[in-house]
């Protein structure tokens, strides 16, 4: 007959999930690091498919957005040489030109207050037809994943940063877009300064290039720490909630789990915090430093501005340093430093969320291995000859020992059979072979003289009943509980019997 063993399972027939809570993530080198950013395109892609005409929307009026900042600049600019023609060479003031570009102005500032306005509200739009879509991809994909797979510690953990990036992904796109935003104006202004000191672009590089590499090495460490705490964090989230739970909360006071729940709950958290906290203080330290050089850039551009304007200097372009050149560039300056460390600090953002959008895809590149042929068989109906296993042997993933080893038995139609072993002894595991939740290592399963993997799977699964030790409680209406999983006329079937209850 063969034998069932004890294989280390829990007492409910599942494989015991790892209990290393971190796990060593090493930085990778820069060239490593920035594969990363292959995730961009398909989460592009898929933003694009939740919703295309929000996501249109927003795109171009990320691109209006773009232009109206320099605009405001140059128009600044013409305003204040107008005047200062005015003061410096006597000439009368031209007023229907001064009110032309004070009206033209007005209508950008206006536009852009508007367009900002817009783009905010289909962002946010277009977030949460992303977030529903990400979901049900989601949702979708776990229903085709084995249970074994559920039950491995490592996929179960990508399961849960794949979860977490249903709110993340928005924000990267978010990056994203803003980064197409910025990249645009700062092109413009950068177009200006080569009108008068191209030389400038050298020292603005210069202002935010350092700030760059140390935020996107402290990302990379970021990722790293949170890679490696996450079942720790899943531990956390479970700790509390049993811990102020209402179905656990009978069993936590009568057996006084609550100083147990509370000090474990401690101990990891406080390992966490307190190697977070050392990083964010590495990553603030670094980052003053790294700003010190780049103002010091920055104010060095000023400096050249002024003097240029000062003893008068002729332009590239052939033109006089005036008053209005200089508050046009130092505007410019001051604006594209800032937009440009925020064009390099949002390539840092982007790298750090492309690692866990990259969490995403990796859990949806998950292959099932239990699975139908293309050839599947319907399930026989009714059944005549029956279930007979055959030297079957089974032993969960990443163990060397046998949950079952060389069982066979049969089972009839209209037989009842009852399996009498000590907890952990596989009772459980040869259900879920039989219902081919599990395929056998060894060894095969018949139903009618078939092999149970030449059936269709999900008919096999329609055709068998089961209620775990474990089964769950669905806080759903009466008659979805019962009618959960059937559609049309079973569903009224089973809803007409259960009226008769």
């Amino acid at each position: 007959m063969g034998r069932i063993t004890d294989s280390g399972s829990d007492a409910k027939g599942g494989h015991r999930r790892s209990t290393t809570i971190k796990k060593q993530v090493t930085p990778s080198s820069w060239g490593e690091r920035f594969k990363a950013l292959n995730t961009v395109p398909p989460l592009v892609k898929m933003v694009y498919k939740s919703h295309r005409g929000f996501m249109v929307g927003t795109l171009a009026l990320r691109l209006l957005s773009a232009v109206a900042p320099v605009a405001m600049l140059w128009i600044g600019k013409l305003i204040i040489e107008a005047v200062e023609l005015y003061y410096r060479g006597g000439q009368p003031v031209d007023w229907s030109y001064l009110w032309t570009l004070v009206v033209i102005e007005l209508v950008i500032a206006t536009g852009a207050e508007i367009i900002s306005r817009a783009s905010n509200l289909m962002e946010g739009l277009l977030g949460e037809h992303f977030r529903n879509e990400v979901s049900v991809r989601l949702m979708v994909h776990s229903a085709t994943l084995d249970v074994a797979q559920f039950e491995d510690a490592d996929i179960y953990d990508q399961l849960e940063r794949a979860r977490q990036q249903t709110h993340k992904g928005i924000g990267f796109l978010r990056q994203l877009l803003g980064l197409v935003q910025s990249t645009i104006t700062v092109l413009l202004l950068v177009a200006g300064f080569a009108l008068f000191v191209p030389w400038l672009i050298v020292l603005l590089a210069a202002s935010v290039v350092p700030a760059f590499f140390g935020e996107t090495h402290f990302a990379a460490l970021g990722y790293a720490l949170q890679h490696r705490w996450t079942e720790s964090r899943r531990l956390l989230s479970y700790l509390l909630y049993l811990a102020a739970n209402d179905t656990a909360a009978k069993e936590v006071r009568l057996f006084g789990l609550s100083p147990y729940l509370v000090g474990r709950y401690r101990e990891h958290a406080d390992g966490f915090l307190l190697e977070g906290q050392s990083l964010a203080i590495k990553r603030n330290a670094v980052a003053a430093l790294l700003t010190i050089i780049g103002s010091t850039a920055l104010y060095g551009g000023y400096g050249v501005i002024i003097y240029y304007t000062i003893v008068g200097r002729v332009s590239p372009s052939g033109g006089l340093f005036t008053i209005g050149t200089l508050t046009f560039l130092m505007g410019s300056l001051r604006q594209s430093r800032g937009l440009l460390q925020g064009i390099l600090l949002s390539l840092a953002g982007i790298y750090e969320q492309s690692l866990y959008i990259r969490d995403l895809f990796r859990f949806l590149d998950i292959e099932p291995q239990v699975r139908s042929k293309p050839d599947a068989l319907p399930v026989p109906k009714p059944i005549s000859a029956g279930f007979v296993l055959e030297g079957v042997s089974y032993k969960y993933p990443g163990s060397d020992t046998y949950a079952l080893r060389d069982l066979d038995f049969a089972l009839r139609p209209g037989e009842s059979v009852a399996l009498v072993g000590e907890n952990g002894a596989g009772k459980t595991t040869l259900v879920k072979l039989l219902g081919r939740l599990y395929d056998p290592d060894e060894g095969r399963i018949l139903l009618d003289g078939v092999d149970l993997r030449d059936y269709d799977l999900d008919d096999l699964h329609r055709n068998i009943g089961v209620i775990f030790q474990d089964f769950i409680r669905y806080s759903f209406l009466f008659k979805e509980n019962i009618g959960a999983g059937l559609s049309g006329l079973a569903f009224g079937v089973a809803l007409c019997a259960a009226s008769d209850i």
